[in-house]
């Protein structure tokens, strides 16, 4: 968290869409809609769904902070500064069970938190979704280990809920990085077929999935609705693929010495411009000790030794993944899942999931270390990790904090009403113009007179007057469930969508009155969003009766 305090903080690939969304939130709760769904000040005021598409739960943090005149510079830096602590402790805690020991918790905590992907993604990326969501992957093997270990006789009880709040953490954050996880824990899933198909283990992680459900139906509903929609919901990147934006392997083992960088083609760019992504000399000794440990080493069960053999195969396919010479284009010419594919955009996204499986490798590693070595010995190597850990991030972060161009905004609006806010044309009903959107923010129509027009966020309230059969035209993209009413009669005009994918109503002729357009959430999306408030409720009791079981079981036994 110590490039934070800073005055400034680095100005991060992503950082105006992700100032432009906190800034979004703040003006939807303002204008009275909550949650928010269709953020009223993007476009010029046209409205931009990004919360139907991209989870922001977390992000109502800052949003918030905002409301209360906090500049958005420093809601920000609040928000990383809670997400790096959740992470800590989060990983500390999950590690710390798998290895019922809490020096390697700490370990495993410090390799987590500081690895060369997470601080790239917090100072140099800016990716808010993906660093969020990364948070969470613990959870999610920690649930694995526990369920998967119910048909060897142990008794786990919690793996299904700490699954259902780590894929819960990961879909409210960040979409492409549940499909990831979702492609590693079908792997993980198909490699232990016939442990999974343990009754016990079946029921675990159909509780896991319903809980995830509940949990997240508020958000999966809608967004799931509107992907029915005409929308661009993928960026193009169909036409080139990216097979050529993976890493090489020397970049994959490399320390960088460079903290700035962009999206380049490996076969074309050069190296000295490209995003410094690589593993890190913490996470290479952690891989070659395991190897070394597996070749050398007798005195453990099998079973332990398959767990650490598999994770680094999973660690192995994950880094693959990483680089250019996994098959990507290949994968992007196939019907059905290419735009699947182009979705992930940048393959080096995977190393965020060969982090966190590399962490539970070091996790095994230390309880087998444990085993073996002196408990002063074994101490010392703990903080040698450590140490290894703080000197690599802290370089990392001084290379981008001293090479990136400085960030000082307070006022987050600066990047939420631009006429190119919206750059990859994500999320936009197709063949929709934001610049358009700036030239055109009238009211108008043919056959009716207009006045008093009145917005306030994504609604207008206007007074009009239909000398013959009329077509109004209104500054707001039309998306589903956009509702034109009569405020006095309560009769209700069709929305349609008409030039730049603006909202069209047809009035009759002779038609006098005040006319109220606002986005108005169907039924079913509400009815999803009290199941999550009751799942959430459910699981805080549930949580609750657990802990005094606990302690209860704790003073009787003392």
């Amino acid at each position: 968290s110590l490039g934070m305090l800073h005055f400034a903080i680095p100005y991060g690939h992503d950082l105006p869409f992700h100032y432009a969304r906190i800034a979004g939130l703040a003006e939807g709760i303002l204008t009275g809609n909550l949650p928010v769904r269709i953020s009223p000040g993007w476009n010029n005021g046209y409205g931009y769904p990004v919360s139907v598409y991209y989870g922001d739960v977390f992000l109502y943090v800052p949003a918030f902070l905002c409301l209360f005149q906090v500049p958005i510079l420093y809601a920000y830096k609040a928000y990383v500064l809670i997400v790096n602590l959740v992470r800590a402790l989060i990983s500390y805690f999950c590690f710390k069970e798998i290895s019922r020991d809490k020096t390697a918790g700490v370990a495993c905590a410090a390799l987590y938190s500081l690895s060369i992907n997470y601080i790239l993604n917090l100072y140099l990326r800016a990716a808010v979704g993906e660093y969020t969501a990364s948070a969470f992957f613990p959870l999610i093997i920690l649930g694995l280990t526990d369920i998967l270990s119910i048909s060897q006789g142990k008794e786990h009880k919690n793996g299904w809920m700490y699954l259902g709040l780590g894929m819960t953490g990961v879909i409210q954050s960040h979409i492409l990085s549940t499909e990831m996880v979702c492609i590693f824990i079908a792997i993980v899933l198909i490699a232990m077929l016939p442990r999974v198909l343990h009754k016990d283990n079946i029921v675990a992680l159909c509780k896991s999935v319903l809980l995830a459900i509940g949990l997240n139906a508020g958000f999966l509903i809608p967004f799931l609705d509107y992907s029915r929609e005409d929308i661009s919901v993928y960026g193009d990147r169909t036409r080139y693929g990216i097979q050529g934006l993976g890493l090489s392997l020397y970049e994959l083992l490399s320390m960088p010495t460079n903290g700035i960088g962009k999206v380049e083609d490996a076969f074309e760019g050069s190296i000295s411009q490209r995003i410094p992504e690589a593993l890190g000399i913490s996470f290479i000794f952690i891989i070659l000790i395991s190897i070394g440990l597996c070749v050398v080493y007798d005195n453990w069960s099998k079973e332990e030794k398959k767990k650490l053999i598999t994770g680094l195969i999973l660690a192995g396919v994950a880094c693959f993944m990483a680089t250019a010479y996994f098959p990507w284009n290949l994968l992007a010419a196939v019907p059905g899942i290419q735009k699947m594919v182009s979705s992930i955009q940048f393959p080096w996204r995977f190393l965020t999931v060969a982090v966190a499986i590399l962490t539970y490798v070091a996790c095994l590693l230390f309880m087998q270390l444990r085993k073996c070595m002196e408990h002063k010995i074994y101490g010392m190597a703990l903080v040698g990790i450590c140490v290894i850990c703080a000197i690599q991030g802290m370089h990392t972060m001084d290379l981008v904090i001293r090479n990136c161009g400085s960030s000082v905004v307070y006022d987050g609006n600066v990047y939420l009403n631009r006429e190119r806010a919206v750059s990859g044309g994500e999320y936009l009903l197709n063949d929709s113009s934001t610049v358009l959107a700036f030239e055109d923010c009238d009211v108008s129509g043919t056959g009716v007179e207009v006045s008093n027009v009145e917005q306030n966020g994504t609604t207008i309230t206007l007074s009009c007057k239909a000398m013959e059969d009329a077509c109004l035209t209104v500054p707001i993209f039309a998306y589903d469930y956009y509702r034109c009413i009569d405020v006095e009669t309560k009769a209700v005009y069709p929305c349609l969508r008409g030039e730049n994918n603006k909202i069209n109503v047809v009035l009759p002729a002779g038609y006098q009155g005040t006319l109220r357009i606002s986005f108005v959430e169907p039924w079913y999306w509400r009815a999803a969003e009290v199941v999550s408030i009751i799942t959430l409720a459910w699981m805080l009791i549930y949580c609750r009766r657990r802990r005094l079981k606990s302690l209860a079981r704790k003073s009787l036994e003392l």
